[in-house]
């Protein structure tokens, strides 16, 4: 029996003829396995008698092959790979007869003596025989058939011969990565040189395609939820579990290890990036009065709303006292709050009193209530008295303990003092007339002063120098008293003085502008005239005699004689009255 393979086609011989062939691509692989003859894979053994085993590195022709049947090879041929002729007749070892040496062992077989007859090489015929011992095979197990997941390691241990060989690169009892699903055989060899193989499937599952989810972005104290997907169940870290809500604190990545059903298991990961919240302030807390505007200004964030409608930095009116809430969000969308009281405090009750009715120059006092301090217009102090000259509206604010002002206002009515005049019959008489008649007008008041009696003033009872005289007249209907001052000056009148033993004479005084100045002493004197606002009317000297003044072209009023000596010292000064 002959079988070649070449370029994918296949041929089986026997005696030489070719009974069968076909063209399916074959693999062939190299292997390490102990090539076995007279028996197949599992545990069938030739039953029969074996002559010659020939391998060739080439595919013989029919001829050739029909030849070696009959003439068998030396050995050297070219492409002969292994030669056993099994003539050795006893022993437990067929002998390679090419150069090769790869010497078998006889396992379970007895030579024999049956040797087939040999036929025609070149005229020459040999026979041979071989003793062939049927020996059981091992039972060899691959073990049981085994699923595992993309990437994990499994180990093929045979069982049942003393060594064992796989196909497909695996080592017996080493673990080794699995690809893809594969039937793995193994070759299992006994302690009498007996192989025997056996097949196990390693069915190799793909990793589930597990997603996370996309990366999230959430502020502090926010909660999040992470669900995994592509699997059945998932376990994830940092304590967290699937589609449940918690609350991250800071910036972390999170690992979710997704199994589906078949056990296989992978993982994925998702960042859960944490903003701070931003540092919102309300500002600090406020007082105002009733009525007073206000702007709220939140800062730390980038925009900001005020709850009870209130608008960032615009100004409103607050009606009563009240707790303000400004939510402030970042450029991140993440948001905080804080809170400012703002308090309102109510005006103070200021009273300004009553209104005021007074005669001109009388003084008048205004005093504000209600509040802590007072402030009046028109110039008037709280509490301090003053002249009102004209009828006014005064208006007073008054502030409280918190600042609130409110006013109030009222009338001071001054009323004018009536118009009075007093004149007397002669302002400047002699110390021994009998009474000087005073005039009034409006009449019905009242004449006061030294040596006043009713309307009439006596000399003689206010005695020698200026008396002031008052006349005071109040107005029935408003009640307010005007009034005229009189000044009457009452003199000696004796017209006669002396001094460092110079006696002057003038007569008469009052006068009606003429009189007469007589010096007595051997010595000059000089005299100067001078009117009551001092100025110089006449300037002359006087020798022991008489001298006539005539006044009568200048004004009535008051003048001045100064005696002077013939040193210029002043020896006298008399008043003189022109009437």
């Amino acid at each position: 029996i002959s079988a070649t393979h070449i370029y994918g086609e296949q041929k089986i011989y026997v005696n030489g003829q070719l009974i069968d062939q076909d063209s399916h691509q074959y693999n062939l692989y190299n292997s390490t396995t102990s090539l076995l003859v007279g028996r197949k894979i599992g545990d069938t053994h030739f039953d029969g008698l074996i002559d010659e085993v020939q391998i060739w590195n080439t595919a013989l022709s029919q001829t050739e092959i029909q030849n070696y049947m009959n003439c068998p090879p030396t050995g050297n041929e070219a492409g002969l790979v292994g030669y056993w002729n099994f003539e050795q007749g006893s022993g437990s070892t067929a002998i390679d007869q090419t150069s090769n040496g790869n010497n078998g062992t006889i396992n379970g077989a007895t030579w024999s003596t049956d040797v087939p007859t040999q036929g025609s090489c070149l005229g020459c015929t040999a026979t041979d025989s071989v003793y062939v011992q049927e020996l059981t095979l091992p039972a060899v197990s691959a073990g049981l058939d085994q699923t595992v997941c993309s990437g994990d390691l499994t180990t093929l241990s045979g069982s049942g011969a003393v060594s064992y060989s796989w196909d497909n690169g695996v080592t017996d009892g080493v673990p080794f990565n699995a690809t893809t699903t594969t039937t793995y055989s193994v070759t299992g060899t006994d302690a009498n040189g007996c192989v025997n193989t056996d097949q196990v499937d390693v069915i190799v599952n793909p990793l589930p395609i597990v997603d996370a989810g996309a990366d999230q972005t959430i502020c502090l104290q926010d909660t999040v939820v992470l669900n995994g997907s592509g699997a059945v169940s998932y376990t994830w870290d940092n304590g967290v579990t699937d589609g449940a809500y918690f609350i991250p604190a800071t910036t972390a990545t999170y690992t979710v290890t997704g199994t589906d059903a078949n056990g296989c298991s992978n993982s994925d990961q998702v960042l859960v990036t944490v903003n701070p919240i931003p540092a919102v302030d309300a500002g600090a807390d406020v007082a105002v009065c009733v009525g007073d505007s206000i702007s709220l200004n939140g800062s730390g964030a980038v925009s900001y709303t005020w709850n009870n409608g209130v608008t960032d930095g615009t100004y409103f009116i607050p009606l009563f006292s009240n707790t303000y809430t400004v939510t402030g969000t970042d450029a991140n969308g993440c948001v905080n709050a804080d809170v400012v009281d703002v308090t309102v405090n109510a005006l103070p009750t200021v009273v300004a009193g009553a209104d005021i009715t007074v005669c001109e120059g009388e003084p008048v006092t205004l005093s504000g209530s209600g509040a802590l301090n007072y402030s009046w217009d028109n110039g008037a102090v709280d509490g301090v008295p003053f002249n009102a000259s004209n009828t006014t509206i005064y208006t007073v604010v008054g502030t409280d303990v918190n600042g609130c002002s409110s006013s109030d206002s009222l009338l001071v009515q001054v009323v004018q003092l009536p118009a009075v005049v007093a004149i007397a019959a002669n302002d400047s008489v002699c110390i021994d007339e009998d009474n000087v008649l005073l005039t009034p007008s409006p009449i019905g008041g009242v004449f006061t002063g030294p040596g006043v009696t009713d309307d009439r003033f006596y000399p003689p009872v206010a005695g020698i120098g200026t008396h002031t005289i008052v006349y005071s007249f109040t107005d029935s209907t408003t009640g307010c008293t005007g009034s005229d001052t009189l000044t009457i000056v009452v003199l000696e009148c004796t017209g006669i003085f002396s001094s460092n033993g110079i006696t002057v004479e003038l007569f008469p005084n009052p006068s009606n502008g003429v009189f007469s100045i007589t010096i007595k002493k051997p010595d000059n004197l000089s005299i100067e005239i001078t009117n009551s606002i001092g100025q110089l009317v006449v300037q002359k000297q006087l020798v022991n005699s008489s001298t006539e003044f005539n006044f009568t072209n200048n004004p009535k009023g008051i003048y001045f004689v100064s005696v002077f000596s013939n040193q210029g010292e002043l020896l006298k000064i008399q008043k003189v009255i022109f009437q």
